[in-house]
């Protein structure tokens, strides 16, 4: 049986004013033997492929999810002077409430074991650049890591990361920065015409989404980030997930029916933000 999916995924890069970039592949597949993603080619400023006719919309099955509470915050964070006098998501929204946008939702947030596997996931790929283990590249392999520091899950990030992903607009939010630290961000979402299929997508096949960007990566870049695109495609989402200063990560998710997809969008802020024009993602020595 033949079932049709949507891949996106947009990188953050922090120089003095926010670029952002997306690309969606669409293409048919089988439960049993994925194809895999075909390599795009690089754009100056990639568009979204539309996508095809909805289907009908189905009929709630489930109870709509409540919404969950907002951790407190200081006013501090609304006017922090690294948001530039652009809104901080954290001040714009009450709690986790679907936006109308989001058509048909099934689901919001992540379980304590979602959270647990995606922060397991990002250290055992970080760790294995720091070891020199990844040999892909454009050229690769990558070289090892001497600074890589370990994730751990921050709950305030996951809090406005939330916020955002419960809004179903998939690009960048215009500031997302905490007073401790200024804060980058992976977006990505996969959807499948089937609700089979669907069942299948997990936030860690996301994650390594992000990570294969690898592929297209020159091994001689993490000296001097000054790109979002490698040799072939996208590697603004590797670079954040890679970025050895990074220490901290809180994500949040959204399951919902769109535009004829079963969809399932995660979004992942990192604290201190990677991405920085002109700085190192890593030192090797």
């Amino acid at each position: 049986m033949m079932i049709k999916i949507l891949i996106c995924a947009l990188a953050f890069v922090l120089v003095t004013s926010d670029l952002s970039s997306a690309e969606c592949n669409e293409y048919w597949i089988s439960y049993e033997r994925p194809h895999p993603r075909p390599n795009p080619r690089p754009r100056p400023n990639p568009q979204p492929r539309p996508q095809p006719r909805p289907h009908p919309e189905p009929q709630p099955e489930d109870p709509q999810p409540e919404p969950k509470p907002s951790v407190s915050h200081s006013k501090d964070v609304c006017r922090l002077s690294t948001c530039q006098g652009k809104p901080n998501t954290e001040c714009l929204f009450r709690d986790y409430t679907p936006s109308a946008n989001c058509g048909r939702v099934m689901t919001v947030g992540l379980s304590m074991e979602e959270k647990k596997a995606i922060v397991d996931l990002h250290n055992e790929l970080r760790m294995k650049v720091a070891r020199g283990e990844e040999l892909r590249g454009a050229p690769g392999p990558q070289p090892a890591a001497t600074n890589m520091q370990m994730l751990e899950w921050d709950e305030e990030l996951a809090q406005t990361a939330q916020k955002w992903a419960s809004q179903c607009i998939f690009q960048h939010d215009q500031c997302r920065d905490l007073p401790r630290f200024q804060v980058g961000q992976n977006l990505a979402w996969r959807g499948n015409t089937s609700k089979q299929g669907f069942s299948q997508i997990t936030a860690e096949i996301l994650v390594k989404d992000w990570y294969d960007e690898v592929q297209y990566y020159n091994r001689n870049s993490v000296h001097y980030f000054n790109s979002l695109y490698g040799a072939g495609g996208q590697t603004g989402h590797y670079t954040q997930l890679v970025w050895a200063k990074t220490n901290r990560i809180g994500c949040g998710a959204i399951r919902n029916y769109q535009g004829g997809y079963y969809k399932f969008t995660l979004a992942c802020n990192y604290g201190p933000a990677g991405n920085f024009m002109n700085r190192p993602v890593y030192s090797t020595r």
